[in-house]
Parts: structure tokens; C-alpha cells; sequence
């Protein structure tokens, strides 16, 4: 059970955060239940070089537990390493990753703090922590309506607002040179959605 006296301020902290709820009333409980199932079979936990790792979380929210919002969340996870070469100095690394929002409300609201977002050195490394999500366009704070008077607008920039669908993917090759010195190439790709999946268009991507 959480509770959000300001889930839904207009105003970003810093600018960045994202604080933007939609439809949630102030103040703001948030209950739901939720489990996950791991199965753990890598050589390490900090640094592993063979094995796999898989999991599924659940999010139940709203319904008997109340709340402002109604929701039901997956989000499963593949992992797979293999190391070969002398010394198995040289280690792949491969992961999938992948989540569905759905909610139980009649026109689709789902609370900020269950919706998903990419990016940052755990998931998408090609974007900021948290800036691969569906934007929303806001006014900084304190910027002054004369600052783009020709338009009638104020300064702006783009909030993280989160999304109902993610698809996160990753191969990694990591070849350790000399005691702790490793050398890694990687190539990451995914995305996050408006719309839960399966998306059945593919523009809404």
C-alpha cells in the first residue's frame, strides 16, 4: 500500500522528474500486490560469466485492495551467459526483456509509478536513465512568457511520463584483458509504448 499526497503536481521536480500522473486525484493511494518468481542458475551474481537467469513479476492493483487506480502488470526476463577461450577469458551475454500495463479503468489510466520507462546503464545504454518513455511537453519552471514573446509561449522541455508496453533486448561481449580490466562491446535495442502490448499498429511505436 503507497500513498502520494502529490503524485499528481503539474510541477517537475528539478525540471526532470517525472511527477505527472493522469487522472489521479490529490491525495493519491496507490495499493496493489505483487509477486515474482526468479530461477538463478548463473556462476555469479556480480560477474557472470556462464548460466542463466530467469524471472516474472506480477502487479495486481486496485479492485478489493482500493486505490485510485485499477491495473494488472507482467513483466517477464531472459538472461544467458557463455564463456570460452583460454581461461574463458571471453564471456556473451544476451537479454530479453519485455512488459504489458493493462488497465482497469474505463478510460485507461494507470498510475506513473507502475508504468514502464528505458534507458540508463542497466537497460537501454544508448539513452539517460529513464529518458527512453512517451514525452509529455511542460513549461520550465520560473521561465517568464516574454522569453519567446514572437510565439506567445513559454520556455519548455520534455517529461518521461512512462508507458504501457516495453521491449528491452541486449548482446554483450566482454573479454577480460588482464585481472580486472575488461574490455565490452555491446549492442542494445528496445522501446516503450503509449498503448499496452501486443501493439497492433505498428506507427504507435
Amino acid at each position: 500500500l503507497e500513498f502520494y499526497p502529490v503524485l499528481s503536481s503539474e510541477i517537475p521536480l528539478d525540471g526532470r522528474a517525472p511527477e505527472q500522473a493522469v487522472g489521479c486525484r490529490e491525495p493519491c493511494p496507490l495499493s496493489y500486490l505483487e509477486e515474482t518468481i526468479e530461477y538463478d542458475r548463473r556462476y555469479s551474481l556480480l560477474e557472470p560469466r556462464s548460466g542463466f537467469y530467469a524471472a516474472v513479476a506480477f502487479q495486481q492493483g486496485g479492485g478489493a485492495l482500493q486505490g485510485q487506480f485499477s491495473f494488472y502488470r507482467i513483466l517477464p526476463e531472459v538472461r544467458g551467459y557463455l564463456s570460452f577461450g583460454e581461461e574463458k577469458k571471453v564471456t556473451l551475454s544476451a537479454k530479453l526483456k519485455m512488459g504489458t500495463l493493462l488497465s482497469g479503468a474505463s478510460d485507461g489510466n494507470t498510475p506513473i509509478v507502475a508504468r514502464f520507462f528505458s534507458g540508463g546503464a542497466s537497460s537501454m545504454r544508448g539513452f539517460n536513465s529513464r529518458r527512453l518513455s512517451p514525452m509529455t511537453a511542460v513549461a520550465k519552471s520560473g521561465s517568464a512568457d516574454s522569453l519567446v514573446a514572437p510565439f506567445g509561449a513559454r520556455e519548455g522541455e520534455t517529461l518521461p511520463i512512462g508507458g504501457k508496453g516495453l521491449v528491452e533486448a541486449a548482446f554483450e561481449v566482454r573479454w577480460n584483458l588482464i585481472g580486472d580490466l575488461v574490455l565490452a562491446v555491446f549492442f542494445d535495442a528496445g522501446f516503450v509504448t503509449k498503448d499496452s502490448l501486443p501493439v497492433g499498429n505498428p506507427g504507435q511505436l
